[in-house]
């Protein structure tokens, strides 16, 4: 990543991350904890992840979930994103003539309770609006 991407990003009031990656871009032995938003994440501590989920009015059908599942759906996923499978260790080995790899998933107790507290803040100010 550019010295001066990381610059524009520090002088920013806000980072925007839109999709990366994808099976053209992307494959087991390729990728990296190097990548550029990887890099953001850390040197920001963007650690909070947040997907919305929302069913509008006539779209249920359109899910791939049954439409009397979809209906009024309305949630939001909270991930944790400077831990864990994207930080951790990363093998490739051989066992038994075959190819093995390995990803160790490591949170600290810190990183596991901040992204705690955003999602339950974050669900304090839906209950309350």
């Amino acid at each position: 990543m550019p010295a001066e991407t990381v610059r524009v990003c520090s002088e920013s009031a806000a980072i925007l991350f839109g999709a990366v990656g994808g099976p053209a871009t992307t494959t087991c032995r390729r990728t990296s904890v190097r990548s550029g938003d990887s890099r953001l994440r850390k040197r920001f501590n963007l650690y909070a992840n947040v997907r919305p989920a929302r069913v509008f009015a006539g779209m249920a059908s359109r899910s791939p979930l049954k439409p009397e599942l979809a209906e009024g759906m309305d949630l939001v996923f909270v991930r944790e994103l400077t831990g864990g499978l994207y930080f951790g260790e990363k093998t490739l080995v051989r066992e038994d003539g075959h190819e093995v790899a390995r990803d160790v998933l490591v949170y600290r107790d810190f990183e596991i309770e901040r992204v705690a507290h955003f999602a339950f803040a974050l669900a304090a100010c839906a209950t309350s609006a």
